[in-house]
Parts: structure tokens; C-alpha cells; sequence
């Protein structure tokens, strides 16, 4: 069922309806109020919208993919159960913490850049060998498309593979300020010396 575009600020009662999969993209709903009856939904689209919170979404057991993305979500107060989620897009929101994610065990695919993540406590529930399984997928996925770098032009030539940190480096808002501000300052003189 395609609700995309439509500017609604107030979320239809869906029921029980058996709908499987929903777009509510480019709506102004600021709730999930009305999605509770969805127990066959299995992908949720609602990116763009004026969401805050994302800790009042109901538990829908069979929803596989659910998109957040591009909302003004700043927290999740109450842990998210969906037991089934595999794919959570929550990127480009306002988020300072993965708290509220501790229950997605099933969760494969996790899109929170654009936040202002300072840590991913939140996260810690992934057992050691679930940790292990996706740092050998990412790995796999990036020799089998072939993810290169030549680290130095002027010398071999040679590419070398991509290199995945484990634990991504996460830079605070402060420390990155300074960082961007030394960076465009070589940037700018780079620029004034090739003029």
C-alpha cells in the first residue's frame, strides 16, 4: 500500500488489515499510532517524516524491514521488539545513542550514519560469534567485489585491498569540529598554492 507524499499529519487506523508491506514516506506523522493491528506487515517505509522518538513503535512480529530514515528521531526510549526485523534504516535522524536496539537479534543489515552516535552501547547484545558472522560477511562482500585502493600513486601501483576496521572509529562532535576546521584550512591553502 503506497501513503507516500501525501503531507498527512494524522496516521489512518490501519486495523488488522493484512497488509504486507506499507509507504508512508514524505508525511509529516510524528507517532506510530495506528500501525499496531499490521501483524502480517513485513516492510515499513517511513522516511521523512517528523518522528522523534522511535521507542513508541508497536511490536509487529513479522516486519522484516523497517525505514526510519531522515526523521528528527533523537532517542528510542522503550526497547524496539520486532523479532523478525533483518534491515533497520535509521540514518540521517538525531540519534546520540543505539539504545532501544539491545532486542533486534535479528537484525543483518543497520544504517545509522548522519547521527550523532558517540558510542554504539545499545548494541552489545550480539553475541561474540554473531559479531564474528558479519565481520566474515563484510569481509567476504568486500573481496568478492573487488574494494581496492592504490595507497600511493607514485609508486608500485599496485591496488590494495580494502581494509575494514571492526570497531569503527566513532568521533565526537567536538573533536570532529577541530578536525574540520584544520581540514579546510589545508584545503584552502592547497588551493591558493595551485593558483
Amino acid at each position: 500500500v503506497d501513503h507516500s507524499s501525501g503531507y498527512a499529519t494524522e496516521m489512518r487506523d490501519y486495523g488488522t488489515k493484512k497488509i504486507v508491506s506499507l509507504d508512508l514516506k514524505f508525511n509529516e506523522y510524528t507517532t506510530f499510532e495506528g500501525l499496531a493491528g499490521l501483524a502480517e506487515l513485513k516492510s515499513l517505509a517511513m522516511s521523512s517524516n517528523k518522528v522523534t522518538d522511535a521507542g513508541g513503535f508497536p511490536p509487529l512480529p513479522k516486519l522484516e524491514t523497517l525505514s526510519l530514515a531522515n526523521n528528527a528521531i533523537t532517542q528510542i526510549s522503550s526497547p524496539l521488539e520486532l523479532p523478525a526485523l533483518r534491515t533497520l534504516q535509521i540514518d540521517s535522524n538525531q540519534l546520540t545513542s543505539c539504545a532501544g536496539m539491545k532486542k533486534l537479534a535479528a537484525v543483518r543489515t543497520l544504517f545509522v550514519h548522519g547521527n550523532q552516535l558517540a558510542n554504539l552501547d545499545g548494541l552489545e547484545g550480539m553475541s561474540d560469534g554473531e559479531l564474528a558472522r558479519r565481520w566474515r560477511l563484510a569481509e567476504r562482500l568486500l573481496h568478492e567485489n573487488g574494494l581496492t585502493y592504490t595507497a600511493d600513486a607514485t609508486t608500485d601501483h599496485s591496488d590494495r585491498p580494502w581494509d575494514l576496521d571492526f570497531v569503527p572509529v566513532l568521533i565526537g562532535a567536538d573533536e570532529w569540529r577541530v578536525l574540520e576546521e584544520g581540514l579546510i584550512q589545508r584545503a584552502r591553502l592547497l588551493n591558493v598554492l595551485l593558483a
